[in-house]
């Protein structure tokens, strides 16, 4: 649920990456306190919405205070994100197809070192996982 979620995503410089990966690190509390600054209070569907209870907020954070107006922004042209989306739709439709298929290809899906993990998950956790694929991707067309 986290791997497209966007404030979950960030880019940054190689060397500060390697700080704000280390789990619980200084860094990292600092880009999830933003991260929740900047878009908490976007209103997303409630179907979307519960991927921030899957993500730890940093509680020495919560009262981070920062001027989100000096903060630098940057605007992807919509060409770009048309195609992540596109990318995205049809990763969804990979994922939820493995159970449908004998043989998983290495070309069916992007994040191939995640194959034979998918195969692996119980059933009933996959139909789960599956089902709110399925929703974000209508919530990704829509």
């Amino acid at each position: 649920m986290l791997n497209s979620f966007v404030p979950n995503l960030v880019w940054l410089p190689v060397q500060i990456s390697k700080l704000s990966d280390r789990e619980g690190s200084y860094a990292q509390k600092i880009l999830q306190s933003l991260s929740y600054a900047i878009y908490k209070k976007i209103n997303m569907p409630n179907d979307i919405s519960c991927v921030w209870g899957s993500m730890p907020f940093p509680e020495d954070f919560e009262v981070f205070d920062v001027d989100l107006t000096k903060i630098n922004y940057f605007i992807v042209p919509d060409s770009w994100l048309k195609k992540r989306i596109s990318g995205l739709i049809a990763e969804i439709d990979n994922i939820v197809t493995i159970d449908k298929i004998d043989t998983i290809t290495r070309s069916k899906v992007k994040s191939r070192r995640y194959l034979p993990s998918l195969k692996q998950i119980p059933i009933e956790q996959r139909r789960e996982m599956n089902e709110w694929l399925l929703t974000y991707q209508h919530w990704l067309r829509s």
